[in-house]
């Protein structure tokens, strides 16, 4: 019989060792889910060197601009789709009617390059593509595009002319800028030739079928001919355009990060997935807190749904534990206007409030609120008076009244 029961205890205490593995278990996977996102599988440095391959031999200033829109295809499509409606906007009134949009300041900034915003909505996969890359690799994407850059220049294909100016920086930092400040010139090429190796770039078609080098479009104005450093310079409009945009290359080699404004860009895919993260953490700390008053709840008497009734009086807590909690009124603050103290009846300044509303009323309007005063106190001397009267005559009537069987002698002898 003992061995019995022994062998009973060891299999409920086993299985409630399982159990709480299992709760454990259980929230700790949750935790995780939580604070963890799924993200996609890095691209390797070959699949980095053919994304960024259409983009690689635009100035600095503009593969900032592209590859902060990437991150934003749905806006991209919109805007070539918006400019499209809407060519019969010129100079400032394109630049006023853009900034009116909620695109990023990026897709703003391509309106006045309308080749480039084409291009990449007409690509749409391929610019989606880019901007998840330039999202979860950011310094792995700009190294690529200094390798593209280094293949194109000793193929030839890169080089300083009337359009572009190229700059060596570092052993392995290729910076291409306008040469001229006032004018932009967008280089148009096919992937496919210009690295000096065969290329094949998946979901993007070049504006450009067979050619072997680059050529240029027309320019696109920037400076000082369109008003004080220029609409597209970031004079105007919030500062989006081209001379609000740069690539800090960091060390060398590739990573750093874009410039807008003379601060780095993070766009709101990076925003999101921060604040999500910093969610998740304040989450789980909730649910720390919430186990340590359940277990604070256990400890009192082990019944955390019961009401604790014997404490009632305690801080005007009505209901129990489960019920609502008035703070004692401040004593030493109860006088001080906008003191931090309950506003409820039920805390016994019921009366302290409304004098201190009528204070209120009477500093206001004091004129009018004295007459009204004085009116109420006529009407309640009035009514006083009134019922006063009232009462003496009913008095008086009743005495006045005779007496039944005095006057005819019928009383009891």
């Amino acid at each position: 019989m003992i061995s019995k029961t022994i062998h009973q205890a060891l299999s409920m205490s086993l299985c409630a060792i399982l159990l709480v593995q299992g709760v454990t278990a259980q929230t700790s996977t949750q935790s995780t889910s939580t604070t963890t996102a799924p993200t996609a599988a890095p691209l390797t440095t070959d699949q980095l060197d053919a994304l960024v391959a259409p983009i690689a031999l635009y100035p600095d200033a503009l593969v900032a601009q592209v590859l902060a829109a990437s991150c934003y295809a749905d806006e991209v499509a919109f805007a070539d789709d918006w400019l499209a409606q809407n060519q019969n906007l010129q100079g400032a009134a394109l630049t006023q009617a853009v900034d009116q949009q909620s695109w990023d300041p990026s897709v703003k900034a391509l309106t006045q390059f309308p080749s480039v915003l084409h291009d990449l909505a007409k690509n749409l996969s391929w610019t989606s593509n880019l901007g998840q890359a330039f999202t979860n690799q950011q310094s792995d994407v700009m190294a690529a595009v200094q390798v593209m850059r280094a293949k194109a220049q000793a193929a030839g294909t890169l080089q300083s002319s009337s359009q572009i100016r190229v700059v060596l920086q570092s052993p392995q930092t290729i910076v291409i800028e306008p040469a001229n400040s006032n004018v932009v010139y967008v280089p148009q090429y096919n992937p496919a030739f210009v690295f000096g190796t065969p290329l094949v770039v998946p979901a993007y078609t070049p504006p450009v079928a067979v050619a072997a080098g680059v050529s240029f479009g027309a320019g696109v104005a920037i400076g000082a001919a369109i008003g004080g450093g220029g609409f597209v310079a970031g004079g105007f409009g919030g500062g989006w355009g081209f001379g609000a945009w740069g690539m800090n290359w960091g060390g060398g080699g590739g990573g750093g990060n874009i410039n807008y404004n003379h601060n780095t860009y993070i766009n709101r895919t990076v925003i999101n997935r921060n604040s999500n993260n910093n969610n998740g953490n304040r989450n789980n700390n909730n649910g720390n807190r919430n186990n340590n008053n359940e277990a604070n709840n256990r400890n009192n008497g082990f019944r955390p749904d019961a009401p604790n009734g014997g404490r009632n009086g305690n801080h005007g807590l009505i209901g129990g534990n489960g019920g609502i909690q008035h703070q004692p009124a401040d004593s030493n603050r109860a006088n001080t206007f906008g003191a931090n103290r309950p506003r409820s009846a039920m805390n016994g300044n019921g009366n302290q409030a409304r004098a201190e509303a009528n204070r209120g009323r009477e500093s206001m309007r004091p004129a009018a609120y004295q007459r009204q005063q004085r009116a109420g106190q006529q009407r309640q001397q009035r009514a006083g008076q009134q019922r006063q009267q009232r009462f003496n005559q009913t008095r008086q009537q009743h005495f006045a009244q005779p007496r039944g069987g005095g006057e005819r002698g019928g009383g009891r002898r």
